[in-house]
């Protein structure tokens, strides 16, 4: 589907369609067969989405680097999207998604697909055109596409909290892989998982599709929970304890009640270079509990070190954890 989807890049490239701030809807009144091709599927709308993306970044990252010390001329919205990349790039935020938000600006039409991106440890909160709001957790991507005829995101790696601007006309769907969360206005979590996606409702109900599976609709109520793998879904009831712990990250910390330390080192290394390793079974089910920054693994090992009595060995790019002296 993305070399479908290339191709049709191709086609609009060589003719002279494309420009920073074009958007589908620009390209379904150029070319009818596309307007078909794009609205048989959601999956072919966001395919696309993903390299009109691509091309973008790369046109305005090649804009950036062409700029010299003593240029005669510099375009305005040029010269604007180097002077945000500095001043952001200081500010330890996202370039990739001021390097969108400028391009809107330079453009001065329509919206298009933003791109959005936290590295390793990183967060950060993003409010769409809509007023949804979008919280970022650690190494996440998502790419929106939100105009005045529909609301899409779609969440290529990582987690997210959405808080959805209530708008029936305007269902905001969410494709995670073969999945697909639809919303008229809540507020939850999504987490891509390497066999599905994970789904928290704090308020409100979303409804998920398995795109690939002939499954009926699911639909997630307020302190509920789904886990969806190889076409099934599951759904249980979560306290609101539990729930909290879960989204404990969007403060920057890690939450544990009773956690085997297995499970605690993998939370930890979603957000840390150096990973902890956990070297032996006693070692990995020993129920950890209390609150952590998410973002100081040194400090934790520290703590099971001094406070539990675990051998903890320091390495160049790990930290190794044993039950005992070794």
């Amino acid at each position: 589907m993305d070399r479908e989807a290339a191709g049709w890049l191709t086609r609009f490239d060589r003719a002279g369609c494309l420009a920073v701030g074009t958007s589908v809807e620009d390209l379904c009144r150029e070319d009818a067969a596309f307007a078909t091709w794009i609205g048989e599927s959601f999956a072919h709308r966001t395919a696309f989405l993903r390299v009109l993306a691509a091309w973008q970044r790369a046109d305005r990252l090649s804009a950036f680097t062409d700029i010299r010390p003593a240029p005669r001329q510099v375009i305005p919205g040029v010269a604007k999207l180097a002077a945000a990349v500095a001043l952001f790039a200081v500010a330890g935020l996202s370039v990739l998604a001021v390097m969108n938000r400028t391009g809107e600006e330079m453009a001065g039409s329509a919206l298009v697909a933003q791109t959005f991106e936290t590295e390793l440890g990183g967060q950060e909160t993003v409010t769409l055109p809509d007023g949804s709001v979008i919280e970022l957790n650690t190494d996440t991507v998502i790419l929106a596409d939100v105009t005045n005829e529909h609301r899409h995101v779609e969440l290529l790696r990582g987690e997210a909290y959405f808080e959805i601007a209530h708008d029936p006309s305007r269902p905001f769907t969410i494709a995670v892989g073969d999945e697909t969360v639809t919303v008229l206005g809540t507020k939850f979590s999504v987490q891509k998982l390497e066999t599905g996606i994970e789904v928290m409702v704090t308020e409100g109900r979303v409804q998920i599709e398995e795109r690939a599976a002939e499954v009926p609709l699911t639909y997630v109520a307020g302190g509920q929970r789904a886990l969806t793998s190889a076409g099934s879904v599951l759904v249980e009831k979560q306290d609101v304890a539990e729930t909290q712990r879960e989204m404990s990250w969007r403060t920057g910390r890690l939450d544990f009640a009773d956690t085997p330390l297995s499970k605690v080192a993998a939370e930890f290394n979603r957000y840390n270079e150096t990973k902890l390793v956990i070297a032996d079974d006693a070692a990995a089910q020993i129920a950890i509990g209390g609150s952590f920054k998410s973002n100081n693994v040194d400090a934790f090992a520290r703590l099971l070190r001094d406070g539990l009595g675990m051998e903890v060995v320091w390495h160049a790019e790990e930290i190794r954890v044993h039950s005992s002296p070794q």
